[in-house]
């Protein structure tokens, strides 16, 4: 008490001391304030000559696709940057990552497979992200019955080389499946292929090529890439070394005006389907305005202007997307992302200095208050703490990984809010279909059941810590339990491609026992949620055996296993969020948490058999009471 009045006394008199010292800055700031307000604004130079000609190499002939870069010209937004845009389609024999290599555009527009080139020595530099997930999708008649990727086996895909087939390698990887065992063969540009089942799949857009088939009478069946962990960005403005350091100031001035141009077509739907329709050969492919409102409609899922700032990179998503051909052995592990994402150099401002004398004054009124409150406060600190210096050892790894855990918990908040708030705005569009509502719909109600999840794993996880969680005994009928969780989780295994098996040894006699049924049904769905979650094929198994005195319960899976190093710690609270492979699977991380506290209360154990690649076996054990004994 007595160290509290002193600091309190000091500290009073420290603020007194200073203060003729703020009184001071605050006039130097004052008249900085009012010199800054009193200049004038440096008028940025425009540069009348000539316009700059320069060449944007598209990756698919016109569609809405590309609606940004046309709106940018049509509105004068490259115009006003000084720049004569010329935009080309592509075509089977002009590739953009072909011809800004050459040297004949300067810009291009590709897919996530701009990383492979970057590594394997080519070198492109991603200017801006437009398509924040990959529209590429698995294409085929429904009436092939390909509906998992072991199904592809045998048979032949059609694919443009460099468009959409290292996602298509990857999946099947994933999926344990040899790439030269599906035949891949060149895209004939045109879905007639497909349609008359000349090839049994494609690699398409999501936006383009489905619609394409119903309006031709053909049901199509989608499988999507994220269904089996791949989700890579998709279309990226692009450019050369070459190109940023030769004209630095025209990248800068193309990508501002580029971006400009996707923020007014994404707002402006009806005028740019208008100006799309009247493009050479878009009427000519069959594309229709229903068409091109049906791609602005799923670009508003893979764009997601609403969300996230048009052009956004975030070079942790290039490095998950490295990671993940290095985990499938596409790619050595010494790789390096340096150069490979744009970093644009920021605009010059004679007014920095206004700015900089302004905060250096702030900075030097902070300062001498802070040193002169600090030399009164160091004689406090110092008396206590040699007496914490061991308490703080201690306590050190344990903040490391709750910090970890809070911004995992940040993440798996704002993740799914954003998702609700989002597609709720969307929901107020006049004029939405009911196919368009009900696809909001279903993504409010999976971000809105993923965030009741995380906040019920903290409530128990609270209700744990404060041991306010009681044991309530009851009547347990072991087949029921089990079937009931069978039935839950099927159809999710099943939407997986996996099978789930159920197993129970115990005769009539013996399948009614008391224990706290939430808990255990808690433990036992924890678990196989987390099997189902981290296996991407095979199958799931769940069942129970007595051993002994005890009922021993099991959920086994052939899922991506858990490392040796990391088994031991595996059920500790904040581990998981530690993890930076976890970060590839949403979750809180503290279903494992919740399961040991509450085998622990029924008075049981837990453990775990794991080899990684391979999968896991959970086990635990709760004392053996049946209904025939007290």
């Amino acid at each position: 008490m007595s160290a509290v009045k002193y600091l309190h006394v000091g500290t009073m008199k420290t603020l007194k001391y200073s203060w003729s010292m703020v009184r001071c800055f605050a006039a130097i700031i004052m008249v900085l304030l009012l010199i800054f307000t009193a200049s004038p604004v440096v008028a940025q130079k425009t540069d009348s000559a000539k316009l700059e000609h320069v060449t944007l190499h598209l990756k698919w002939m016109h569609a809405f696709q590309f609606a940004g870069y046309y709106a940018a010209q049509e509105q004068g937004f490259y115009k006003a940057e000084g720049l004569n845009v010329k935009i080309n389609p592509a075509s089977p024999e002009h590739q953009p990552i072909n011809t800004v290599l050459d040297g004949e555009a300067q810009f291009g527009v590709w897919g996530s497979e701009l990383l492979n080139q970057r590594l394997s020595g080519q070198p492109v530099v991603v200017l801006s992200v437009i398509f924040q997930h990959s529209p590429y999708v698995i294409l085929s008649r429904k009436d092939r019955n390909i509906r998992i990727p072991s199904d592809l086996i045998g048979c032949t895909v059609m694919a443009v080389s460099g468009m959409g087939d290292a996602q298509f390698k990857a999946i099947l990887l994933q999926e344990g499946i040899d790439p030269d065992i599906v035949e891949v063969i060149p895209a004939s540009w045109s879905m007639d292929s497909i349609i008359d089942g000349k090839a049994d799949a494609i690699m398409s857009y999501v936006t383009d090529e489905p619609n394409q088939m119903r309006m031709r009478g053909v049901e199509p069946f989608i499988m999507q890439p994220v269904d089996y962990g791949i989700d890579f960005y998709g279309d990226c403005l692009f450019t050369t070394e070459a190109e940023i350091k030769k004209n630095p100031k025209r990248v800068a001035a193309f990508r501002r005006a580029s971006l400009q141009g996707w923020e007014y077509a994404m707002s402006h739907t009806d005028e740019m389907i208008n100006l799309i329709i009247a493009m050479p050969g878009v009427v000519e492919r069959g594309l229709t305005e229903e068409h091109l409102r049906y791609e602005a409609e799923q670009m508003q899922l893979l764009i997601m202007p609403k969300l996230v700032e048009i052009g956004h990179i975030n070079p942790g998503r290039w490095k998950h997307i490295a990671d993940t051909y290095v985990s499938l052995g596409m790619l050595d592990p010494d790789y390096s992302l340096e150069g490979f994402i744009y970093e644009p150099a920021p605009p010059v401002d004679s007014r920095w200095i206004y700015v900089l004398l302004f905060g250096l004054a702030g900075i030097a009124v902070a300062a001498t208050m802070g040193w002169f409150v600090n030399r009164q406060l160091r004689r406090l600190v110092t008396r206590s703490t040699h007496n914490m210096t061991i308490a703080m050892e201690k306590a050190k790894e344990s903040d490391r990984l709750k910090s970890a855990f809070l911004a995992n918990m940040s993440h798996e908040i704002r993740t799914p809010m954003n998702g609700i708030l989002g597609f709720a705005e969307l929901l107020k569009e006049p004029g939405l279909s009911g196919d368009e509502i009900h696809k909001y719909v279903e993504v409010i109600e999976s971000s809105g059941d993923r965030m009741l999840n995380t906040i019920n794993d903290l409530i128990d996880i609270s209700k744990i810590e404060a041991g306010q969680t009681e044991v309530e005994v009851s009547l347990v009928i072991i087949n029921e339990l089990s079937y009931n969780l069978y039935s839950f989780f099927k159809p999710e295994a099943e939407k997986k491609g996996l099978q789930i098996f159920r197993k129970n040894t115990l005769s009539d006699k013996e399948i009614i026992i008391k224990t706290d049924k939430e808990k255990l049904y808690a433990a036992l769905t924890n678990l196989i949620k987390n099997s189902i979650k981290y296996t991407n094929k095979g199958s799931i198994e769940f069942g129970c055996q007595l051993k002994d005195k005890s009922i021993e319960f099991f959920v086994k899976d052939t899922g991506i296993g858990i490392p040796k190093d990391l088994q031991e710690s595996v059920f500790d609270r904040f581990i998981q969020a530690d993890r930076h492979k976890s970060r590839s699977y949403e979750g809180a991380g503290l279903g494992l948490s919740i399961t040991k506290a509450y085998v622990e209360m029924l008075g049981g154990e837990i453990w775990l058999e794991s080899e990684e690649g391979k999968g896991s076996q959970f086990y635990f054990t709760i004392p053996y009471r049946p209904k025939s004994k007290d």
